[in-house]
């Protein structure tokens, strides 16, 4: 949400200001709707401060310094993806196709010498492979871009956004494997201890607890399957401690039995 609304104020910025003006003019040309006029004057105003100014003098100077900058400003790698996804039809593009756009200019010209190098070497790597890659099923350690700019450093990854790191991109199709199957697994243990239940105190359940009458004593079971165990609290009318033959169809499950003595 953070990155969000620092994207806004800059493409805001981008459109209506100019250092030229004052806070009343750069106010008036902000014609989007969705702007609070006396939240935007206070904006302008810290813009125009000299320590916005400093700040803006800074930046530009070390975005200067970059020797392959991106000319899609405020346009994030995932919105890139997005974009190249939906000309091509639903293929997902490549951690290549990605770089090319981010330094391609709007009328098709790459944004430096350097930047253009990379992107003569992309595709001349393209022309040796026959093979195809995309974003999702390509390893990042061996793909055309790795290839042309080096192996991944540590932190994020180039060309997919900041929510990937290396460490994700190795382990994470594993782990969510282990994870699928894990859930997998849960699913179908619940499943044989409702059956087992249901077998065992048929016929009716009610919101989870099921009440079992007898002549002698009464039997209150109240189930919870937590981290695979099932919970029977048992209350028993008389001092003696008898055991339900019901309970011979769920020996196999692990259970923790409290026994309540009632007796006052």
């Amino acid at each position: 949400m953070n990155t969000k609304w620092r994207q806004w104020k800059n493409e805001l910025k981008s459109q209506i200001f100019d250092e030229n003006q004052n806070v009343e003019q750069i106010v008036e040309n902000c014609k989007d709707p969705r702007v609070i006029l006396n939240q935007l004057k206070t904006l302008v105003e810290y813009w125009l401060s000299s320590k916005a100014m400093e700040q803006s003098a800074t930046n530009r100077s070390n975005r200067s310094k970059l020797s392959e900058p991106h000319c899609t400003g405020t346009r994030s790698f995932p919105r890139i993806v997005e974009d190249l996804t939906e000309e091509s039809n639903g293929i997902s593009p490549t951690r290549a196709d990605v770089y090319v756009r981010s330094c391609t200019r709007k009328y098709g010209s790459i944004v430096n010498s350097r930047a253009a190098v990379v992107v003569e070497r992309i595709q001349e790597k393209r022309n040796e492979s026959s093979s195809s890659e995309n974003l999702s099923q390509t390893s990042w350690s061996n793909d055309v871009f790795a290839q042309v700019k080096g192996p991944e450093r540590r932190g994020r990854v180039r060309c997919v956004g900041a929510i990937h790191t290396r460490s994700s991109q190795e382990s994470g199709p594993s782990q969510s494997v282990q994870n699928t199957e894990e859930v997998e697994g849960l699913k179908s243990k619940v499943a044989k201890l409702e059956k087992l239940l249901k077998l065992a105190f048929y016929p009716t359940f009610n919101n989870n607890v099921q009440i079992y009458m007898c002549p002698i004593w009464m039997l209150c079971f109240v189930w919870l399957i937590q981290r695979q165990h099932l919970m029977l609290v048992v209350l028993q009318h008389q001092s003696i401690v008898s055991v339900h033959p019901c309970l011979q169809q769920i020996n196999k499950i692990q259970v923790e039995m409290m026994l309540v003595d009632n007796r006052g």
